[in-house]
């Protein structure tokens, strides 16, 4: 009977939560977040994204594009946020995450994983053969040290529109991320590169409570391979006209990308101005940054050897 404890724990949170989700909803419609609000609450679909998981996916990448933003729109008070965040995710919050690409694979075990607990009646990152998530994986052929897995749960006593569903489901996983402390960053994860999303939905009954319809999300992600090559050197002014780097000339907070023929890393300097980005491979790579009102924009090709690269940037006024 392990099942029952986190359904009805999810019955008292959306109970609580409820009278909040239709202003939710009017706030995220009035931004035009949701894609298309026409079409009706969808069942699962085992070899294909349904409508539900395609909307779901759109609003995490929605979400990553500007996570200050929507922890506002959650009502997650910016200053605690960022307390926990420290200033170098602060700033990748400000500049933005990269968006997340689906991946097959990942999708198919998410949805096999929503459909089992749905069809078993369960809450769980482990199926009922012991399995973790990361064992899943393994087995579907995908590296699980580079593995995540989140979950989320919708109760309902009537059949309500798919928009709707997949914006619940999406605002409270992320509103979970984000009300952490520590931070425990899924989702939200700047190292997260591939997702697969599984949703299912089926009826259930519980003790005392009516029939209810239970939607049950499954996100399988990937996170970005460790890097075997680095690009690394230091973002600085030159105050003292000399044209080299020295103590003190470090630029913090200058966000940084590099763009490979396959891959997109990213990155924020340091205190001292230095940064590190890691490749998989060797090759041209395209650096850029952008620093702000002040300075102009920097774009270079860097070549990246058996060694790596080092690269140090001058800033200049525009």
């Amino acid at each position: 009977m392990k099942w029952i404890w986190p359904i009805i724990i999810s019955i008292i949170y959306w109970c609580i939560i409820g009278a909040g989700i239709g202003q939710l909803y009017a706030i995220e419609l009035e931004g035009g977040l949701l894609q298309d609000t026409s079409k009706e609450a969808s069942t699962y679909y085992a070899y294909g994204p349904s409508y539900i998981e395609t909307q779901t996916f759109y609003l995490i990448n929605r979400a990553r594009e500007n996570p200050i933003a929507f922890a506002q729109m959650l009502g997650i008070d910016l200053d605690d946020l960022r307390r926990r965040a420290g200033e170098r995710l602060w700033s990748l919050f400000q500049n933005g995450l990269m968006p997340i690409s689906p991946n097959p694979r990942l999708q198919m075990l998410a949805s096999f994983h929503s459909k089992d607990m749905i069809e078993n009646i369960y809450y769980s990152y482990n199926d009922l053969n012991g399995l973790t998530p990361f064992q899943r994986m393994e087995e579907a052929g995908l590296e699980p040290i580079q593995g995540e897995e989140a979950l989320g749960l919708l109760l309902l006593d009537k059949i309500m529109p798919s928009d709707i569903i997949a914006l619940t489901l999406t605002s409270n996983l992320l509103y979970e991320e984000l009300s952490s402390n520590p931070l425990m960053l899924k989702l939200f994860s700047p190292d997260i590169k591939e997702i697969g999303i599984g949703v299912s939905i089926g009826q259930v009954s519980i003790a005392s409570f009516p029939e209810m319809q239970a939607v049950v999300l499954t996100c399988d992600l990937l996170k970005r391979r460790d890097p075997s090559l680095t690009v690394f050197g230091v973002v600085f002014e030159d105050i003292n006209g000399n044209g080299a780097f020295d103590m003190g000339e470090g630029r913090e907070g200058v966000h940084i990308m590099l763009f490979g023929k396959d891959s997109i890393e990213e990155t924020i300097t340091d205190e001292t101005g230095r940064y590190l980005l890691g490749v998989s491979e060797k090759g041209f790579y395209k650096i850029l940054l952008t620093t702000g009102e002040f300075y102009s924009l920097f774009e270079k090709i860097v070549v990246v050897g058996d060694e790596g690269a080092e690269l140090n940037i001058k800033l200049s006024s525009p």
